[in-house]
């Protein structure tokens, strides 16, 4: 981690890989010119989705789709082939805080990597949280 002063403000930069499915709290705690020290209430990062990895993966032609929703949110999990073509919709829509698993089933599919794309919106913190999953159907 670094901290570099400019002028009047101070940026930080976080150099460390932040773990997966881990909370993560921050304050900030300064010196002003006249020597007095300020402290943040701080606050946490509280909106995480948790994503995990298909399994199998490769697969043939089932896969397991496994995700938590940290608070009530609109979910959509969407599958594109490689052409960026939107090849069906696993989930979309809300779900209540908690873990989920869904089956994909892609028998209609030819081969090849497929992208498995996943979009939260938490409907009390209006935090957005998106990831691309990559998995490949072998046939």
């Amino acid at each position: 981690m670094s901290s570099v002063a400019v002028g009047r403000d101070t940026s930080y930069t976080l150099t460390t890989d932040l773990t997966d499915n881990s909370d993560y709290y921050w304050k900030v705690v300064a010196t002003d010119l006249s020597g007095a020290i300020r402290e943040s209430e701080g606050g946490y990062w509280k909106f995480r989705v948790n994503i995990s990895n298909t399994s199998p993966n490769p697969f043939n032609p089932t896969t397991m789709v496994k995700y938590g929703l940290p608070e009530q949110s609109n979910i959509k999990i969407e599958i594109f082939n490689m052409l960026g073509q939107s090849v069906g919709v696993l989930v979309n829509g809300e779900r209540a805080a908690g873990y989920y698993e869904t089956t994909w089933n892609a028998a209609n599919l030819p081969s090849g990597i497929c992208l498995i794309s996943i979009h939260a919106e938490g409907l009390d913190s209006k935090n957005n949280f998106s990831e691309v999953k990559k998995a490949l159907l072998l046939k």
